[in-house]
């Protein structure tokens, strides 16, 4: 199993199986805190070899500075059917956010889990711009 991509961006989606990602980013500028933006996309690729288990929960946690939750826990199940006509099996998740709320300024943390194992974690800063 490989993750592929895992990243924050302004916009992604899933066109069957064709992922599409546009501006990923780390870093939001904000002139004062609490700062909302306004589109807030998370895109992730997770390949699996044949052999591998194929089904299973998938999580994703947005926690702030403090490790607290900035979003509620996205929390889904997913199943990949055999298909010997594809060596490979894929996983593209494409989730949206609108309006999220920042608190306050620093490193805000993403954690991809598959069952209990973190898989990969970024970040984006959260900066004051004066």
């Amino acid at each position: 199993m490989e993750v592929e991509i895992f990243t924050i961006c302004d916009y992604c989606q899933d066109n069957h199986g064709k992922m599409i990602v546009i501006g990923p980013f780390d870093t939001i500028f904000a002139r004062e805190f609490p700062a909302t933006h306004p589109v807030l996309g998370i895109a992730g690729r997770i390949v699996f070899e044949p052999e591998e288990e194929k089904g299973s929960d998938i999580k994703i946690l947005v926690l702030d500075p403090d490790g607290k939750d900035l979003l509620r826990p996205i929390l889904g199940k997913f199943d990949l059917k055999d298909d010997e006509s594809k060596p490979l099996k894929h996983l593209n998740i494409c989730i949206t956010n609108t309006n999220v709320l920042f608190k306050k300024p620093g490193k805000h943390l993403f954690q991809l889990f598959l069952g209990d194992k973190m898989l990969r974690q970024i970040s984006i800063n959260l900066t004051e711009r004066k």
